[in-house]
């Protein structure tokens, strides 16, 4: 079972050959014509994310996994996000108060899927590198230089690929791949 947020080509790639059910959601419309891989249950919708959420939370989802593929350059607003206010994950509701009126969708994409993951839940995140810099820090200052460094525990792996790395992308920028989970949380204990 895992979501994908960005139902197309990355999400079938990691969730496609051991997922017995999927959730797909994508602003873009043409999502909703892709084919299932065989013997999966998925559900894939044309659906704005800060809309699903709200619901999602309402009637208690959780996910072991999500596959994130956030809109670049893109402020959502907060109050349809309000409940990451009242996550009970560490960090959530404090780099969601930083931000005012809107939230960058990756940072808001992040906190969603913190959210929202089970106790051992985990996922991947394909987003823009400097966009992940700018919130988590970097995986060589420990995220002591990011908005949000404490966000940085749940970010396990870290890989950069020099850009561009998509067909139609306009503008180039180097794309970071996040792996994070909710449970391997980093620890600073000596003993």
């Amino acid at each position: 079972q895992g979501v994908d947020a960005a139902a197309h080509e990355a999400g079938e790639s990691v969730l496609g050959a051991d997922a017995k059910r999927a959730i797909g959601l994508d602003i873009d419309d043409r999502v909703a014509r892709l084919a299932s891989p065989d013997g999966a249950q998925w559900q894939l919708a044309h659906a704005d994310f800060t809309l699903w959420y709200p619901i999602a939370k309402e009637v208690g989802f959780t996910a072991p996994f999500f596959t994130l593929n956030p809109p670049f350059s893109l402020n959502w607003h907060r109050e349809r996000l309000a409940d990451l206010a009242h996550s009970g994950a560490d960090g959530v509701p404090e780099a969601f108060a930083c931000h005012r009126e809107t939230i960058d969708s990756t940072l808001a994409s992040f906190l969603c899927a913190i959210d929202m993951l089970t106790a051992t839940g985990e996922g991947l995140m394909v987003c823009n590198a400097s966009t992940a810099r700018r919130f988590f820090g970097s995986p060589d200052d420990a995220g002591r230089e990011g908005m949000h460094p404490d966000l940085m525990r749940y970010i396990w792996l870290w890989l950069e690929i020099p850009e561009p790395i998509y067909e139609n992308q306009h503008t180039r920028f180097d794309t970071a791949v996040l792996y994070f989970s909710r449970s391997h949380h980093y620890h600073t204990d000596t003993g």
